[in-house]
């Protein structure tokens, strides 16, 4: 997963990682290297820490390689 502060796009390529997926969203997504890749759906993605804490991205990428 690719993951930082200050980043403006959330963006993963693990499928199973999303609870919500909304895959008829296709965006193109440039890094500050201006490499892009593309976006193959938009959703929600639940990270439960070891302590039981939820977090919620509720817009993340989903592109694949």
């Amino acid at each position: 997963m690719v993951f930082g502060i200050g980043c403006s796009n959330h963006m993963t390529c693990k499928r199973s990682w999303f609870s919500e997926l909304d895959v008829s969203v296709n965006r193109k997504i440039r890094f500050a290297d201006n490499s892009i890749v593309c976006a193959a759906g938009i959703g929600k993605v639940l990270i439960i820490g070891n302590m039981g804490r939820r977090l919620a991205l509720l817009m993340c990428y989903m592109f694949q390689r």
